[in-house]
């Protein structure tokens, strides 16, 4: 798989962001929903269950997150709220 196929598999998650905190500079972390979808996206990128569920969140409720800019700049050079992550870190 290609960077760019990873980036393409990695931002079908996008929708799925709940939270982030990126300032410009540093992006600090990209928190999702854990779900099958979530699941089955991360062993694609070539996580396993014993790596997903030790960086899993929980809220102290039923759900569950994880934070996928480690994963995401393993490739990617930069994550942008309204895109997610790129190849490119554009210049404002």
């Amino acid at each position: 798989m290609t960077k760019q196929e990873k980036i393409n598999l990695i931002n079908t998650l996008h929708p799925k962001v709940v939270d982030y905190e990126a300032d410009g500079e540093v992006c600090y972390y990209v928190y999702v929903e854990l779900d099958d979808e979530t699941r089955d996206v991360l062993r694609k990128l070539g996580k396993d269950d014993q790596w997903i569920n030790a960086n899993t969140e929980d809220d102290g409720d039923v759900a569950k997150f994880i934070d996928i800019a480690p994963v995401g700049f393993e490739f990617a050079k930069w994550w942008y709220s309204d895109t997610g992550f790129s190849l490119y870190k554009l210049h404002a």
